[in-house]
């Protein structure tokens, strides 16, 4: 990006959430604390990095001043830099992740998610969504860390996106120049520019009515654009979804998707409603008339995805984001208008047909998801 005046660096570790043992719920978090800790220390003129766990990955984010991207890359690849965890350094970060915690108790919302997760997903890493407890975090030590940065926290695990006015190939240059500890093989590739709720009763919850839908990632980049148009089709506001509940009186007041090694699952909520049942056969009667997508219903899905992810392109940080998703197998590549126009209708109603497939409504009664019979 020859115009911009800012650098952006973003790491991504392929481990997260999922990877917590299953007696150390919280750790992959903990660990996120400690690494943006620690990477701070390397270049103390610069803000930190904006650290964030996921079910799959942990991802490391900055932006700065073109000036200072030899700072920016030495922070990030510091991330790697195991060093020595200090016991009082581990309580400070214990804390901070204790306090994240804290922030969910009394706002439902925040439990919602991990709660569809737990049942909806249950048995692969999406569950581990929200697992960690205020316990959990207090029983984790500096070993458990250790260990984890021993075995997750490794170049071959990493993914790393760049972008910069600076020439590619002073930028392999400096990488080059200052490998992570141990030592890795460094490939350039040149792109251009185109806490689970605890056990009890969630009383707040009580009434609540949401939608599951998990389905597996796909490999292929068309496929991907066509479960983004899918995607948008059904859970977009005015979309599918929302204009089957409203003459029912539902209105979607919450989306969220939450993506693993092998399945995504996107999750809705209607909120409390006065008549679940008459919702969801609306829903249920909806999903299942499905008919084949219309030509200018398809065009303009189309040009809304894609100045979607032009606009997110314009941004260093968009930019690295978009790359690293690519390269993880998390979405399509960035992609010219032409690759959109490549995805077929057929393709997207088959996505739509997969999803829809897929749904599972929910009541939340007693403070856990009952399956809502069609």
């Amino acid at each position: 990006m020859p115009w911009q005046r800012s650098v952006a660096v973003h790491l991504r570790v392929l481990r997260g959430s999922g990877d917590d043992p299953y007696d150390r719920a919280g750790l992959a978090h903990l660990v996120e604390h400690e690494r943006v800790a620690h990477a701070a220390t390397r270049a103390p003129s610069l803000p930190p990095l904006a650290g964030r766990t996921e079910v799959a990955w942990t991802d490391y984010r900055l932006c700065v001043p073109a000036e200072h991207w030899r700072d920016a890359l030495g922070q990030a690849l510091a991330v790697l830099h195991h060093g020595r965890l200090t016991d009082t350094r581990l309580a400070h970060e214990r804390q901070a992740v204790l306090v994240e915690l804290a922030r969910a108790v009394g706002r439902p919302a925040l439990r919602l998610g991990p709660l569809l997760a737990s049942v909806a997903a249950a048995g692969s890493d999406l569950a581990a969504v929200g697992a960690a407890t205020p316990d959990s975090i207090r029983s984790l030590t500096s070993k458990d860390v250790d260990d984890f940065l021993r075995d997750a926290y490794q170049p071959q695990h990493c993914l790393l996106a760049v972008t910069s006015p600076i020439p590619g190939a002073e930028v392999g240059r400096f990488l080059k120049a200052h490998p992570p500890e141990p030592p890795y093989h460094l490939t350039l590739a040149k792109r251009s520019v185109v806490d689970r709720p605890p056990a009890g009763p969630e009383s707040a919850l009580s009434g609540t009515l949401a939608m599951t839908m998990l389905a597996a990632r796909p490999t292929d980049p068309h496929d991907h654009l066509a479960e983004r148009l899918a995607h948008l089709y059904l859970t977009e506001l005015h979309g599918h979804l929302d204009r089957l509940s409203s003459p029912s009186g539902g209105r979607i007041v919450g989306s969220a998707m939450i993506v693993g090694r092998q399945a995504r699952l996107t999750m809705l909520s209607w909120g409390q409603v006065t008549s679940a049942a008459r919702l969801g056969a609306a829903l249920h009667g909806g999903l299942r008339a499905g008919s084949p997508m219309a030509p200018a219903e398809l065009s303009r899905l189309r040009e809304r995805l894609y100045l979607d992810r032009s606009f997110e392109s314009q941004t260093p940080l968009g930019l690295a984001g978009q790359v690293l998703r690519a390269a993880a197998g998390e979405d399509a590549p960035p992609a010219p208008r032409a690759e959109l126009e490549r995805v077929s209708a057929r393709q997207v109603d088959q996505a739509i047909a997969r999803l829809s497939e897929a749904a599972v409504l929910w009541r939340i009664a007693d403070g856990l998801p009952q399956p809502l019979e069609s």
